[in-house]
């Protein structure tokens, strides 16, 4: 196990928290648990932006 779900749930949770819609939430989601896997460690709330901002072309939205 990478720990990804964990990291997925964590990335929803905290989307859902911050009053992000579901479909935001959803990408936060997806960006921390890709981050996790790519990284070996969960994103600090700043790498996650980074992370989105260079993958942006990934998410259809």
């Amino acid at each position: 196990s990478t720990g990804g779900g964990d990291n997925f749930n964590a990335g929803l949770c905290a989307g859902l928290l911050m009053g992000l819609d579901p479909e935001a939430s959803l990408i936060m989601a997806n960006s921390t648990s890709a981050y996790y896997v790519k990284n070996g460690c969960s994103p600090s709330l700043l790498q996650l932006v980074d992370f989105i901002k260079e993958n942006s072309s990934a998410f259809a939205v």
